[in-house]
């Protein structure tokens, strides 16, 4: 029997070549969870750099809090928060806290950073990001699971602290790709996520086994993870639109500028809604157990405002 995965949907900070704004941001959450979408992601940023210049991005925790108060079933969850910009047990406690609000719907997504520019201009320290990670995930995990956490790390230093009230579970999801953090992953993750992939399955089918392996060698069982992916598709409304599609694609990232079509479909898939759909299953064959849609040639972008309810139809099955 095929089990279809849980689908997902990023939400945008570019809007039609332009920066998003909250009701922009606003409408695909609530369009994805009355059309039954599973989830909804937003990034953590300061800025972005585009093509066209600065790209300005609201607050992540700011976004899902107001997301958690205008929606009531979908997934919120955070695709993913950066660990430079927050102390730990700050963001246990932004965590636990909305997890509450949403009545249980958080998915609480960390990455150990990577834009170095906002890291500049804002003045957060860029070395050593990992190291500065394992001691914050650890943190943040012990912490969430209503411990009572005595830390002294070379970054974080922590005396008997506990989250008052006690709080909810909240599974945490690591962002990662080499060995150490993958370790972290299988040591101390509830969910991972592995982005960005287009129309070319097998690259995440790869790179899932190898993770899984590296896993069950840390002796926890791949299986009790759930395992995600982020897709990039810009949805069409008929093939006759292909050719446009593949030009604004080029023009949205300079790595895509000299691509053939069927390498540029393997890193962003360019069809309609119904093939996404179809696509969106071959991710779900081959290990994903939840599918995040991107639907734009850049994460969190949506090339056409017109396709994002048909195509969150068409994903919702």
């Amino acid at each position: 029997m095929v089990t279809a995965p849980k689908i997902g949907v990023a939400l945008p900070s570019m809007v039609d070549d332009r920066e998003a704004t909250w009701d922009d941001i606003r409408t695909v959450a609530i369009a994805a969870e009355r059309v039954g979408i599973d989830s909804v992601w937003y990034l953590d940023h300061f800025f972005l750099a585009r093509p066209g210049g600065r790209l300005g991005v609201r607050e992540c925790w700011t976004v899902l809090a107001a997301i958690a108060g205008i929606t009531e079933r979908v997934r919120i969850g955070s695709l993913v928060l950066c660990q430079s910009f927050r102390h730990p047990a700050l963001l246990a406690k932004a965590a636990a806290t909305l997890q509450e609000v949403s009545g249980g719907r958080l998915v609480l997504g960390l990455g150990a950073g990577w834009f170095e520019a906002e890291y500049r201009e804002y003045g957060f320290p860029f070395d050593r990001r990992v190291a500065r990670f394992e001691e914050f995930v650890t943190i943040v995990a012990r912490l969430l699971a209503g411990e009572t956490v005595s830390y002294s790390g070379r970054y974080f230093s922590l005396h008997e602290a506990h989250l008052s009230p006690p709080p909810a579970p909240t599974p945490v999801w690591i962002a990662s790709l080499r060995p150490r953090m993958n370790a972290l992953l299988g040591r101390l993750g509830d969910g991972w996520n592995g982005a960005w992939y287009g129309g070319n399955v097998e690259p995440f089918r790869i790179r899932l086994a190898s993770l899984r392996e590296e896993i069950a060698r840390a002796g926890r069982d791949p299986a009790s993870l759930e395992m995600s992916v982020g897709v990039l598709a810009v949805p069409i409304e008929s093939s006759s639109d292909a050719p446009r599609a593949f030009d604004v694609v080029r023009r949205s990232a300079a790595q895509f500028a000299s691509l053939s079509d069927n390498e540029l479909r393997g890193r962003v898939f360019i069809g309609r809604p119904e093939e996404l759909a179809a696509l969106a299953q071959a991710y779900g064959d081959a290990g994903a157990d939840t599918v995040i849609v991107s639907l734009g040639a850049t994460p969190f972008g949506v090339a056409s405002s017109a396709l994002v309810e048909p195509t969150l139809r068409a994903l919702a099955g």
